[in-house]
């Protein structure tokens, strides 16, 4: 292609209306100017491209990660072995491992992608058992109520299960990296999916689960009242260990995992895509993180296993009284038994005389 420098491109000129004054946007109480040849600004514009309404927009992640949690919380303790939630899963999972032969590209190349990442049902289930939380019974401002809007950010979440990655796929072209990125269409036809398949059965497990979290509530309340009544009246408060419907907390403490320990003691990365340099000096220093934890969780092993030694070493003196004396009181009671018999004799002697 020939270039002609001597061609100068002139910037587009807004749309004007009558009178020569500059369109506003259309949407009411906004005030700024539209895009040329277009009725809405550059920021509803942008929304309704993201999300597919002009006033809509996505939840944030601090929104939504307090129901994410919850949710996991329920299916680890009863919820998850329901019949309705494993065939959600099992549906989500022949939805990204058996898709259709007549799937578009675009589609299918997400499809690889969660695939490759290893997406499991309950993965992407507890994502959509969050939006769902928190459209239904989440503060209303968190979530915007269009259906669009709704259908976009179950696609959007659901497609975020794996990362998403740089790798450009065989069949994309241009230079363009969003060629091969979720499309709102995209996300909003994936949204629309699973609300129509097993919409339904999602809303009925998180109504489940929300009138489960009400009654736990309940019997802590209950449970504190009873406790603080028993502490005001010097009544004996019974241990937890015999009380069979002791509610547990809202998120258990768990131990961290060990890739949450090594990111916690790495730095932080800078943004922008790493060098091989920079790649190869975390990779390196990732290592050396993990065999400094080695060195110290098996340094606390030995301590432990040391200071248990030292406990039964101690309490030997001990056990061993405590098996003299319970050998003392077996004699007692087995020589009080064979001297029964001399007894009774002698007490049958003492009625005879005295008769």
């Amino acid at each position: 292609m020939i270039k002609t420098p001597h061609v100068v491109r002139l910037p587009r000129l807004p749309d004007l209306g009558g009178g020569g004054q500059i369109k506003e946007c259309r949407i009411e109480a906004c005030g700024l100017a539209a895009r040329p040849f277009s009725t809405l600004c550059r920021l509803h514009y942008e929304r309704r491209v993201r999300t597919g309404d002009p006033d809509g927009f996505m939840p944030e992640s601090r929104h939504v990660k307090p129901h994410r949690q919850l949710v996991e919380d329920m299916l680890a303790h009863g919820f998850g072995d329901l019949e309705l939630v494993q065939r959600c899963e099992s549906w989500l999972m022949n939805m990204v491992y058996n898709p259709h032969p007549g799937t578009p590209k675009r589609l299918m190349h997400q499809y690889t992608r969660l695939r490759n990442g290893g997406a499991t049902g309950r993965a992407m289930l507890v994502r959509l058992l969050a939006l769902y939380s928190l459209r239904w019974h989440g503060e209303p401002r968190y979530m915007h109520r269009s259906e669009v809007v709704f259908q976009c950010t179950l696609g959007s979440h659901l497609l975020r299960t794996v990362p998403s990655s740089n790798k450009r796929p065989e069949w994309a072209s241009g230079s363009r990296t969003e060629a091969w990125r979720p499309t709102q269409a995209l996300r909003i036809g994936m949204g629309e999916a699973v609300n129509e398949k097993i919409g339904f059965a999602l809303v009925q497990i998180v109504n489940a689960m929300q009138s489960a979290l009400v009654e736990r509530m309940r019997l802590e309340t209950a449970l504190r009242d009873a406790v603080a009544y028993a502490k005001a009246h010097g009544l004996p408060i019974p241990p937890a260990a015999i009380m069979p419907n002791l509610p547990r907390k809202e998120r258990e403490k768990r131990p961290p995992t060990w890739d949450e320990r090594v990111q916690a003691r790495m730095p932080k990365r800078k943004a922008g895509r790493p060098t091989k340099v920079a790649r190869k000096k975390y990779e390196a220093l990732r290592l050396k993180v993990e065999a400094q934890l080695r060195a110290e969780d098996t340094a606390k092993q030995d301590g432990a296993a040391a200071a248990e030694a030292r406990r039964i070493e101690a309490q030997a003196p001990k056990t061993m009284k405590e098996q003299a004396v319970r050998e003392a009181a077996v004699r007692e009671a087995d020589d009080f038994d064979a001297s029964m018999p001399d007894l009774m004799r002698q007490l049958q002697r003492d009625r005879e005389a005295r008769t």
